[in-house]
């Protein structure tokens, strides 16, 4: 990825979640919410249920300590694995206090599945986008064979895409719940992975 490109998705990341909380706290954003999910309601069909209700506990934090204790045990020679359980904390804790800071109920039109707590931002759209996101980055880091390294960056990806949508197709958020989560957690991974301390480095060592 160009430097230039990097910049473009930094500002824009940031960007975007400072005009959803400023459109939120403004009560804006209840008509393309409302729309958008009236639209995914529509798709609510046994077969997408299944699969939602399946991928959405990909975001849930009980998950994603199993999945972290995984990578410590099978990774733990290598930097990233004691990396990212720090980032997956922060992003939790970040996501508590913007949470009771905004203090957003969460949608009341249909649910298929029980919440609780506020709804902006989507705590599963940060989590994911910190815990899978930063995995892309190791990925991109580490594997050093292109058809892998791109399979497992779209697989990646495709968790992170799908527990957002579950989100608002299971009733639990909205779709700004989801941008925000995103945006704030992407331009959280953009600025720590250029921080020294973070960083994996400049080296390539591959995990093939």
């Amino acid at each position: 990825m160009s430097q230039r490109m990097k910049k473009t998705l930094l500002f824009g990341s940031i960007g975007l979640f400072l005009l959803l909380t400023l459109f939120v706290a403004l009560k804006l954003t209840t008509p393309i919410d409302t729309t958008f999910s009236k639209w995914v309601f529509q798709l609510h069909n046994p077969v997408f249920t299944a699969f939602f209700r399946f991928i959405t506990d990909f975001g849930y934090i009980q998950i994603l300590l199993i999945l972290l204790v995984i990578i410590l045990i099978v990774f733990h020679k290598y930097r990233f694995a004691y990396i990212l359980p720090i980032h997956v904390t922060i992003s939790v804790i970040f996501n508590m206090i913007l949470k009771n800071i905004f203090a957003r109920p969460r949608p009341e039109m249909i649910r298929l599945i029980d919440e609780v707590g506020f709804s902006f931002p989507s705590g599963h759209a940060m989590v994911t986008m910190v815990a899978y996101g930063y995995l892309i980055y190791v990925v991109h880091h580490y594997i050093q064979q292109k058809w892998l390294r791109y399979s497992l960056i779209a697989f990646l990806v495709f968790i992170i895409v799908s527990v957002g949508l579950s989100r608002i197709y299971l009733g639990v958020h909205y779709l700004t719940d989801v941008l925000a989560g995103y945006s704030i957690s992407l331009f959280y991974l953009l600025v720590v992975t250029k921080m020294k301390i973070f960083s994996l480095g400049d080296h390539h060592e591959s995990m093939d």
